[in-house]
């Protein structure tokens, strides 16, 4: 459900599409599951939790895990889409659209989120056949898609600020050290997910049908803010520390 900074992925030949299922595959493959599907999915369902049923729970080994197999499919599937999307648009229209392509790969992977959700709270999709109207699908999925533009948008913007800012960029080394870029990027995506908290509890309420009096008073719209920070930090600098170590010790350091 999350997708960290992959909207500005391109593929432009042969030779550099036979680089990510050559040498450099294993890495990320294990990086990508990893910090995108074991670490990442306890955090999402305690996360979750709290924001729907609006209570903090103390989740068991299956509980914490449950949904794995069907995030890592959410997460490659997004991927995937987002970064055909924007080599199809680079060759075929010279542009390359992160926008567009967060649009369309989470339009893509939309169905499996909302079935994601329903598992973790443990509902059932029997009464929620009214989303299957059309009108109701799009009614009930701007705020996801919305979700999703602004948090590749504002992390986007903010970092450009942040590595054009000569003072900053050089107090944090960025043009050199590329752990601490990574390591403002996560900071930076956790702030934007603080931010858009209440977005977030409103799309994930709305994409499953969920009311409940909970959820109501301000508050409690920014449950579960903390676990946004641990997403940023696993989406971004973890990925890339566990793929950049990875692919050393397998073919040694370019």
């Amino acid at each position: 459900m999350s997708s960290g900074h992959e909207s500005n992925v391109v593929i432009n030949d042969v030779k550099q599409s036979k680089a990510y299922i050559g040498g450099h595959s294993f890495a990320g493959i294990t990086s990508f599951i990893l910090t995108k599907g074991v670490l990442l999915v306890p955090i999402q369902n305690l996360k979750t939790k709290q924001q729907i049923l609006g209570k903090d729970l103390l989740l068991n080994k299956n509980q914490l895990f449950n949904g794995l197999n069907l995030e890592l499919i959410i997460q490659f599937l997004n991927f995937g889409t987002r970064v055909l999307t924007n080599s199809l648009c680079s060759k075929y229209l010279n542009i390359v659209s992160p926008t567009l392509s967060s649009v369309v790969g989470n339009v893509i992977v939309l169905p499996l989120v909302r079935k994601r959700l329903l598992n973790i709270c443990e509902l059932s999709d029997t009464n929620n056949n009214h989303f299957y109207n059309w009108k109701q699908i799009i009614y009930k999925s701007l705020p996801y898609l919305l979700y999703g533009i602004l948090e590749d948008g504002i992390s986007t913007i903010l970092y450009q600020q942040f590595s054009e800012n000569d003072f900053l960029n050089n107090l944090f080394n960025l043009s050199t050290n590329i752990y601490n870029e990574r390591l403002v990027q996560s900071f930076i995506l956790g702030c934007v997910k603080a931010l858009l908290c209440p977005l977030e509890v409103l799309y994930k309420k709305s994409l499953i049908g969920y009311d409940s009096k909970k959820g109501k008073e301000k508050r409690d719209m920014y449950r579960g803010i903390g676990y946004g920070f641990i997403e940023a930090f696993c989406l971004i600098y973890l990925k890339y520390s566990v793929y950049k170590l990875t692919s050393t010790a397998i073919i040694g350091s370019e």
